[in-house]
């Protein structure tokens, strides 16, 4: 009997602990990625593993303060509140494996004589493809995220072979240049040259920018609508749902190893 309840609470204790950890990584995952890139991550809110670790970092604190303000109550608060918890660490669990499924694609295409990679949305799968449901927002997101304004002042001043040699970020190479396939002649880091008649362009890509070069110039030199672009930020969202895996998986197995290591010993021991 003793050994069922010490069953009984190692599980409990599992799942309220998987819980607060995971909530906490989601938590400082909202956070760092909101800094890096706030305005797609408000356009988009891309990735469900931060939605769910705050709705358990939520349950976890509405459980604490229900156990504080009744704790005649608080065996039955925390089997009641548990039950929910475990439901939302099966649903992690299971969007982890969903992640790990539609992020295997898209790891971007080394271009030869460059030292950034490129992106397309053809790369990534389709689920993963058709995820951002408000990708009409892309090219504000981006815009406003304020990476190809700044694009000219970082790079304008190398050449040709400097420029093909910087390692560019997936928004700058995706967003702030026409991709390499393109009949454009470099001018500088915003100012390519088409060759050729557009008719012979390749893909669309290459005629979107065509158009952009003859916009105002606040708003050239840009292609927001590309699907280099649109890549591009896949990329990082398939970026930021890997780091929530992997961040997931390493707290799991260690609450896992956690637990397990005293109920071995009390086995051994008797």
């Amino acid at each position: 009997m003793s050994s069922n309840n010490m069953s009984r609470k190692l599980v409990l204790s599992f799942i309220n602990h998987s819980c607060l950890l995971l909530g906490l990584a989601a938590s400082f995952s909202w956070l760092y990625f909101g800094q890096r890139v706030s305005s797609w991550r408000r356009a988009l809110h891309a990735n469900p593993l931060v939605d769910l670790g705050l709705l358990s970092l939520a349950a976890w604190l509405l459980k604490q303060t229900m156990c504080w303000f009744y704790p005649s109550r608080k065996t039955k608060i925390s089997s009641l509140f548990s039950l929910a918890m475990l439901q939302i660490l099966i649903m992690i669990i299971l969007v982890m494996g969903y992640a790990m499924v539609v992020t295997h694609k898209g790891e971007g295409r080394v271009i030869p004589g460059r030292a950034y990679k490129e992106y397309d949305l053809e790369d990534f799968p389709n689920e993963l493809g058709s995820y951002p449901s408000r990708s009409f927002m892309i090219p504000v997101a981006v815009r406003d995220s304020g990476v190809c304004t700044r694009f000219g002042q970082q790079f304008n001043h190398l050449n040709e072979s400097e420029f093909y040699n910087t390692n560019l970020t997936p928004l700058q190479s995706g967003c702030c240049k026409p991709p390499s396939y393109c009949p454009y002649e470099f001018k500088n880091a915003t100012i390519w040259r088409a060759k050729g008649s557009i008719r012979y362009f390749p893909k669309n890509d290459c005629l979107r920018w065509h158009h952009y070069e003859h916009l105002d110039e606040d708003d050239k030199k840009y292609c927001w609508n590309c699907n280099s672009c649109r890549g591009a930020v896949l990329f990082n969202v398939k970026t930021e749902w890997r780091h929530m895996v992997l961040t997931n998986t390493i707290l799991l197995l260690s609450l896992l190893l956690f637990y397990s290591l005293p109920r071995l010993y009390y086995s051994y021991l008797h």
